[in-house]
């Protein structure tokens, strides 16, 4: 199998799981990152990777997602703002933007998927089809690291405490993970499944949760219910052909990830390099007007989800309404730069490239339009088309040690940053006494 390309122009990127792409319609135009001022084709690149090598959703799931999408559209016309080709409606792009030279352009060979990359996204994958045992053998013992189900009662001096029992609920907990009374979960270690025994803690003092322990001496009588153990399968035809059938085998798909991260990363470094080495010397306050209305709608929708206004989501993410315009404003300038190149190529729009573009079949593009619009549509779509087309003009050449230096640094803090530990301990039916 080849996993490598030649370093001119892009590779051809195989289909995938083109049905997760067109659910994700919404989430591929609009799901740009906070941080980076992403094209809805980059976002969509992006969501692309990562849905395709997780995609284990049911039917009912995905047809819940989608009616919640289509009932947050409905009061908002996405397409206000764009004429019917999907441009910025009665702007020349080309009267703000000056151009470099795309004829030929350089970027670095680093795009290239690395081995660890691929190995990554097909470890999430298999992750997804992970199973969980329950383990009730009595010969098997806990050890450091294990999930347990538990039981326990505590008391002080004899006498239970309010809120110090699972109530024969079960509480999942993970040694060295889960945040406990020191030494609480250290005492589970050498047991098995089935034991009942006590533990002796001692709270800590002061213990804010509940004043009246603090510092003192508790006994929790512990009931070992069962060990999890997680199986993740192995990474074979057999695995392939039994949960991705739209792929012809384990290699099929192997490739199939490099083809979309090449893709993503050539778009991205592609994207940043255009609207980098142009000119934008203005840019008109209704294409930014247009930005900042569906960024707006779409934070608005983001921030429903976790329950808050708009203004405390802006401001978890740093950014109040000047700095949110501000960042419209950035949104709208690069769009125009792409916008530009349209224009200056003379390229246009149709259903049928945009349909190419975004993997969609007549039946996918006519929902997309009766829900967006066309020419949101279109505009969306626009985006991932230039990039391609520009993609064409891009060689790949190797980089500077030097160079290559920083780039490492820089990508090991991004990923430093990106790593840290999100896993906390878990269980709402374990009182906070006992934490």
């Amino acid at each position: 199998m080849n996993l490598c390309h030649s370093k001119k122009g892009s590779p051809g990127i195989e289909s995938g799981q083109v049905k997760v792409m067109r659910r994700r319609f919404l989430a591929a135009a609009l799901g740009m990152s906070m941080a980076v001022a992403m094209t809805p084709a980059a976002a969509f690149a992006e969501e692309t990777s990562t849905e395709e090598v997780t995609e284990v959703e049911t039917e009912e799931e995905t047809g819940a997602e989608e009616e919640s999408s289509e009932a947050e559209t409905e009061a908002f016309d996405y397409s206000e703002g764009y004429d019917e080709k999907g441009f910025f409606e009665g702007v020349k792009a080309l009267d703000y933007v000056t151009l470099l030279d795309y004829s030929h352009m350089e970027l670095s060979d680093e795009i290239l998927p690395s081995d660890e990359a691929v190995q990554s996204q097909i470890d999430k994958t298999l992750s997804s089809y992970t199973k969980t045992n329950q383990i009730t053998d009595a010969d098997r013992l806990i050890e450091d690291g294990d999930t347990v189900n538990i039981d326990y009662v505590g008391s002080v001096d004899g006498v239970e405490f309010e809120g110090g029992s699972t109530d024969g609920k079960g509480a999942t907990v993970t040694i060295g993970v889960t945040s406990y009374i020191d030494g609480f979960l250290d005492q589970l270690i050498g047991h098995a499944p089935g034991e009942n025994f006590d533990i002796n803690v001692t709270f800590p003092d002061p213990y804010t949760k509940n004043t009246d322990l603090s510092g003192k001496d508790a006994v929790f009588n512990i009931t070992i219910n069962y060990i999890e153990e997680k199986i993740t399968p192995e990474f074979d035809d057999d695995f392939i052909a039994e949960n991705l059938p739209d792929y012809e085998s384990a290699d099929a798909y192997r490739q199939s990830i490099y083809d979309n991260l090449y893709k993503q990363n050539m778009y991205n470094a592609l994207f940043q390099y255009v609207v980098e080495n142009s000119e934008i010397k203005d840019v008109p306050e209704e294409v930014v007007d247009t930005v900042y209305n569906e960024r707006y709608q779409y934070y608005t929708s983001i921030a429903s989800m976790y329950g808050v206004g708009i203004d405390a989501f802006l401001s978890a993410n740093g950014l109040d309404e000047d700095s949110f315009r501000e960042m419209c404003k950035t949104y709208a300038g690069n769009y125009l730069v792409l916008q530009a190149v349209m224009e200056n190529e003379g390229w246009e729009m149709t259903a049928d490239i945009a349909k190419e573009s975004l993997n969609f079949t007549d039946e996918d593009y006519e929902k997309a339009v009766g829900v967006y619009g066309e020419p949101y549509v279109l505009f969306a779509a626009s985006t991932d088309y230039v990039l391609g087309k520009l993609s064409e003009n891009v060689t790949l050449v190797e980089m500077e040690e030097e160079s290559s230096e920083e780039v490492s640094e820089e990508a090991s803090s991004e990923v430093s940053s990106e790593e840290v530990s999100t896993e906390e301990a878990s269980s709402e039916e374990v009182s906070s006494e006992a934490e």
